[in-house]
């Protein structure tokens, strides 16, 4: 006999064509949204504003991840970060996959276009396994909403 297992909510828009040339805007949270990417604080308030801006100061964790952000570009050479920003318990970029007819060539041949599932893949791989190996409680899942107008 076999069990039944449960229905696994799919986190992609259902129609959507993730390999074509678009903007996502990404979140990754930690496991169990524990706070272990940053810390928010009050900045100090100027004399003519009556709000305090708020400082963000990056746990050693949220700096590794940070620093695969910067690395995506490298790594994918048509995949740009619009934007970014580290959070406590979670991560949101924007992430713009260009056209795949203007990737470049890698090693003498065509090199595959990325798809936004590969980037996600090699970011939460890189981020993990480094802070797996840092014994932090570090896990992300993500979620993504694609944009259909450019940015």
């Amino acid at each position: 006999m076999t069990e039944k297992r449960p229905v696994r909510k799919s986190p992609r828009l259902s129609g959507a064509d993730y390999p074509a040339p678009k903007s996502y805007f990404v979140t990754f949270c930690t496991n169990g949204m524990v706070c272990v990417l940053s810390k928010v604080g009050a900045g100090s308030a100027r004399p003519s504003e009556q709000q305090a801006e708020a400082t963000i100061t990056l746990s050693e964790i949220g700096a590794i991840c940070r620093d695969y952000i910067i690395k995506i570009p490298e790594r994918f050479k048509t995949v740009r970060v619009d934007s970014s920003v580290i959070m406590p318990n979670h991560i949101h970029m924007i992430l713009t996959l260009s056209d795949a007819s203007c990737r470049p060539e890698y090693n003498g041949r065509a090199d595959p276009a990325p798809t936004l599932s590969s980037v996600l893949g090699w970011y939460k791989y890189q981020t993990t396994i480094l802070n797996s190996i840092a014994k932090c409680a570090y896990k992300a899942h993500g979620s993504i909403a694609f944009c259909e107008r450019e940015l």
